[in-house]
């Protein structure tokens, strides 16, 4: 599943282009997208100032800038704090959460996430509930807090099926699945992600799409069925370099390695640590933990061979 709780429209040829032109403006104009958010916080021009980091974090996120996402956020935060409106604390609290999440501070996560569900109950914004459970639900996985994450997240799915917002339904299907699958229930879980996969392809969400391929091969390397979790992993990688997800490749790279190895394939285990190492190293501020020990303790057992 990766972490990650966004989504990009897919679509046609034409849409693939304005896509791709749409993350290389952003990768150009970054430096002056920052100094018009700080121009903006400075000036105390508080919507414009939150609003900015609002759209601008996905992308920002998808390309690995985590710490500049909590940097610009803390921005927001001082302006949604100016303004005193829920709205704009409820979101901002919600994306620092996420983002502190994923950089593993996960206390700051648990009190900005649950600052940003209560900010949404006050609002009566029960679409901002479910975001904040789902939320809640990603960050109490990511610390193996499995039977409490799977609350929020039925919750989460709940909520989202009363609206019949099919986006946001696919992404708690995969979620949910997700954790069912860590605490064992794996035909359920799956059931769940196959539901997510063709719900995210009928929205167009392609980062949706690789995130719930990641999780179903990881279902399948549970039931060690090794050669569907290679082919969905290998799809899933697919997906995360159509979309330029660095991040994401290389978390998917990381478990093929493992599924790889699983299977007999010492050779191409190796092979897809290494990728994923090197994507890592290109990433400002990433963990190369995972990919560094598995490639250092399988060279020191000498079971592969360079």
């Amino acid at each position: 599943m990766n972490g990650k709780a966004g989504g990009d429209a897919d679509g046609s040829d034409s849409s693939d282009r304005a896509y791709e032109a749409a993350l290389a403006w952003f990768l150009a104009e970054q430096r002056v997208l920052r100094g018009v958010l700080e121009l903006a916080a400075a000036h105390g021009l508080d919507e414009h100032c939150w609003k900015l980091a609002w759209y601008w974090a996905p992308q920002l996120k998808r390309r690995g800038r985590l710490h500049e996402v909590l940097t610009v956020q803390r921005l927001a935060l001082t302006a949604a704090d100016r303004l005193g409106g829920a709205v704009a604390l409820a979101h901002v609290h919600y994306d620092l959460g996420h983002v502190s999440g994923r950089l593993r501070d996960y206390q700051a996560a648990d009190l900005h996430l649950r600052r940003a569900l209560g900010l949404f109950e006050e609002l009566g914004d029960r679409a901002g509930v479910g975001q904040a459970h789902h939320g809640l639900a990603l960050l109490l996985s990511q610390q193996d807090r499995n039977a409490e994450a799977l609350e929020h997240g039925v919750e989460a799915l709940r909520l989202r099926r009363a609206f019949a917002d099919s986006a946001a339904v696919a992404y708690s299907e995969n979620m949910v699945g997700w954790i069912r699958a860590h605490l064992g229930g794996h035909e359920e879980a799956l059931v769940h992600c196959r539901r997510a996969l063709e719900l995210h392809r009928e929205s167009g969400s392609r980062s949706g799409v690789a995130d719930t391929l990641d999780s179903i091969a990881f279902i399948y390397g549970r039931l060690a069925d090794y050669p569907r979790a290679i082919d969905h992993y290998e799809q899933a990688l697919a997906m995360y370099q159509h979309i330029g997800d660095p991040e994401g490749e290389a978390s998917s790279l990381l478990h093929l390695g493992d599924v790889q190895l699983a299977e007999g394939l010492s050779r191409a285990a190796r092979r897809s640590w290494e990728r994923a190492l090197a994507l890592l190293g290109k990433i400002p501020g990433a963990d190369v933990s995972e990919a560094t020990f598995r490639l250092a303790i399988r060279s020191a057992d000498g079971s592969i061979a360079s």
